[in-house]
């Protein structure tokens, strides 16, 4: 990816999308910019990125370093507050490892939020009916799903080589990996008709 962007090394966190009336929108970041610093200092992945927004001030200024067009801009961002994320902290012993949440499940080991493929997600994300498999529905963003580039909208049709009709199917996958003491479980994602694999690591319950 460094390499095709004209960016002497690789690092750096990639903009697969921009929300619409975001505080990046508004600073006028596109998709494929690649930042590469926040506040002077350097940034390697997402997930450096993701820590250092979070450590900043809601309502301060910050300034990104940005790879566009084959050469560096200064792009300055007002610091919004970032919406709910999934909770990535391990549940308590008493508490199940994935709740249901309207019709889908919250796995905390993913730091994922699926959800089922009804008419109504089929139509919000712009989803073909031949699709099956369980959508994501929102990611946390300090897990490593977040790291490895999953996104709202991302379908799972498969995990550890297993099928995915419902969110119910990735939960008891987990289960499964989880007894079986596996640390990452490998999920075939479907991203509008592109297909890829990603190991994903599991967060310790």
């Amino acid at each position: 990816m460094a390499e095709s962007l004209g960016l002497s090394k690789a690092g750096g966190a990639l903009v697969a999308a921009v929300t619409a009336d975001s505080p990046a929108a508004k600073a006028g970041l596109r998709q494929s910019d690649v930042i590469t610093a926040f506040d002077g200092k350097p940034i390697a992945t997402p997930r450096e990125l993701s820590r250092a927004v979070a450590d900043a001030e809601i309502g301060e200024k910050g300034k990104l370093q940005v790879w566009r067009d084959s050469r560096e801009i200064e792009v300055g961002v007002h610091i919004g507050e970032m919406p709910k994320q999934v909770a990535s902290n391990a549940p308590a012993h008493n508490q199940p490892a994935e709740k249901a949440t309207k019709g889908g499940v919250e796995l905390g080991a993913l730091g994922l939020t699926l959800a089922p493929l009804d008419d109504g997600n089929r139509a919000r994300w712009g989803l073909s009916e031949k699709i099956t498999g369980a959508l994501v529905a929102s990611v946390d963003a300090q897990g490593d799903a977040a790291e490895k580039g999953l996104q709202p909208g991302d379908v799972i049709t498969r995990i550890n080589q297993e099928t995915v009709r419902a969110p119910s199917d990735v939960a008891e996958a987990v289960q499964k990996a989880k007894s079986a003491h596996r640390k990452t479980v490998l999920l075939l994602v479907d991203r509008r008709g592109t297909q890829q694999f990603v190991a994903v690591e599991l967060t310790r319950a």
